[in-house]
């Protein structure tokens, strides 16, 4: 599921090694009018930033240590993106995680809890600034 780098709605990169969990994420931002790139790991991820997403999203727990590198890229070369750390993990363990991200220099982290439902996502997408334009969002 990629994004065509010539549509003009915004864009959501959403990092998972997951493909069903990062699809169905990707569903959910796509009903709410913006475009998703999708990729499983850190190559992926540096080529993907290549389109300057508006928003990102993150699973915490990825092989190789992939978040961890992502967000050390994302320190060094975009601090201002925003980011979204999705997981499982507990509530207090996803804000650690997010608290650190900003302690590090990341300007601006949220953080999505799964299961995540539609209007989860919708409601993050607009308190990230990013808000929907399509009515079917939820």
């Amino acid at each position: 599921m990629h994004a065509d780098a010539e549509q003009e709605s915004p864009s959501v990169l959403v990092v998972d090694d997951d493909l069903d969990m990062g699809m169905m994420l990707g569903e959910f931002v796509q009903a709410c009018g913006l475009s998703v790139d999708y990729v499983q790991d850190f190559p992926g991820f540096l080529k993907a930033m290549e389109r300057r997403p508006c928003l990102l999203t993150l699973d915490l727990i990825m092989p190789d240590f992939c978040s961890e590198r992502v967000i050390d890229w994302l320190v060094e070369h975009a601090p201002s993106t925003v980011l979204v750390l999705v997981s499982s993990l507990g509530v207090q363990e996803i804000e650690e995680r997010a608290n650190v991200a900003r302690a590090v220099g990341m300007r601006r982290v949220l953080t999505l809890r799964k299961p995540f439902w539609p209007q989860d996502v919708a409601a993050l997408l607009q308190g990230a600034g990013v808000a929907a334009t399509d009515t079917r969002c939820p």
